[in-house]
């Protein structure tokens, strides 16, 4: 038992310390969410041993501050990868061009194959995928394409769900009939943005600056999507930002994104099933985060 201790506190410097406490606080968790768990166990854990690890690779979380929860994640995220990353020397960066006549399919490919030469983890596998960025040029009508990949999918709230403080918080799964579904949000990141004015298009085959319009879509799925709310506005009435808390509801089972995969896809659309919701509870000067999981033995 005192070895058990020993080796608990103290991690080889071989391993990777954010991992290495991690795997740890997995198997605890497995242990107690086994359905021949010892009853009269704890029913809860405390990631202490994670929290310090944390605070030791990614300082920026070490204070007591408050800090936003997709930024976390994106950045444990990150951490884990590097640390599986089985590439271990990275090749020199290679500009991939344009081929004339390839076709869109083969072009996804190429970029995708060279994003997997300096990332190859398990993390990469079960959170990346690959997003479609096309642009219609309005003065020749070429469409140029970009494909890029996407470890988390940034959506806003539909401008006319839109609502300030008053509303109610977001509930994810909720009975109640809210204004705005996630269906909605995923509509409004894929919908077709018009370029002009400042925001015109610099087309390489006019040699110009053209209006233009702009369309994402998703070419490669990840078998675990994350999808953040961007619940931050701008007000010009007021000069100053606030939290948009308008509700927002998603099926717990079944989410169907065909309608957002790219035609150059030959990716099938896989439904997707609600795992967890980290929740803000607040406003912008503060608050807490609330988390609801799955629970695998349910």
């Amino acid at each position: 038992e005192k070895a058990e201790l020993q080796s608990r506190d103290s991690v080889p410097k071989s391993k990777p310390l954010i991992l290495h406490r991690m795997a740890e606080l997995m198997h605890e968790i497995k242990k107690l969410t086994q359905k021949d768990a010892d009853p009269s166990s704890k029913w809860s854990l405390s990631p202490v041993g994670l929290l310090k690890a944390v605070g030791e690779k990614l300082p920026y979380f070490a204070d007591c501050a408050q800090h936003d929860a997709q930024e976390f994640l994106r950045a444990f995220l990150d951490q884990l990868h590097n640390d599986l990353n089985k590439v271990k020397v990275t090749p020199a960066y290679n500009e991939l061009k344009d081929i004339d006549g390839e076709p869109e399919i083969d072009k996804a490919e190429r970029t995708w194959d060279e994003y997997l030469k300096r990332n190859d983890s398990t993390m990469a596998d079960l959170f990346c995928g690959q997003l479609q960025s096309s642009v219609l040029c309005g003065g020749c009508q070429t469409t140029f394409t970009a494909y890029d990949p996407f470890w988390d999918l940034a959506v806003p709230i539909p401008h006319k769900y839109k609502s300030g403080a008053a509303q109610a918080l977001c509930w994810l799964g909720g009975k109640n009939d809210p204004g705005c579904s996630l269906e909605d949000c995923l509509s409004a990141f894929s919908e077709e943005e018009e370029l002009a004015g400042d925001e015109e298009y610099y087309c390489e085959k006019c040699k110009s600056r053209q209006k233009a319009t702009k369309w994402i879509r998703i070419h490669r799925y990840p078998k675990v999507l994350v999808v953040t709310l961007k619940r931050f506005s701008f007000s010009e009435k007021c000069g100053a930002r606030h939290k948009l808390n308008t509700p927002v509801s998603a099926p717990l089972q079944n989410l169907e994104l065909e309608r957002f995969r790219s035609s150059a896809s030959s990716d099938p659309s896989p439904r997707y099933d609600l795992y967890a919701v980290a929740d803000h509870v607040g406003g912008m000067g503060g608050g807490h985060y609330v988390a609801s999981c799955l629970n695998p033995g349910d």
